[in-house]
């Protein structure tokens, strides 16, 4: 993960030093402004994807006959939140 991080510090200080700016998109306001204001409704979505991803793994993990009837089935709301996340991304650029 450190390497991803330093290649984009590393591309983000490259753009920023050609297109003569202090932050990316700092000449773009309006879509800096846009990207801000999707990320605080997109975030949510994120972080209950990353815990329905961990419970899809889980059961696939378990054994089928480890599974009741009742347990939860996370396909659908994984499915939903992917969707979610999609159309905002979509509709915000």
């Amino acid at each position: 993960m450190s390497e991803v991080l330093d290649e984009h510090e590393l591309t983000s200080s490259g753009l920023n030093s050609l297109l003569d700016q202090e932050t990316l998109l700092s000449g773009q306001r309006n879509l800096a402004a846009s990207l801000q204001w999707r990320d605080a409704y997109l975030d949510p979505i994120n972080y209950i994807q990353i815990e329905l991803l961990k419970r899809a793994r889980q059961q696939n993990e378990d054994t089928t006959d480890n599974h009741k009837d009742g347990d939860l089935n996370v396909e659908d709301p994984l499915i939903r939140s992917i969707n979610a996340l999609a159309a905002g991304l979509r509709n915000t650029g």
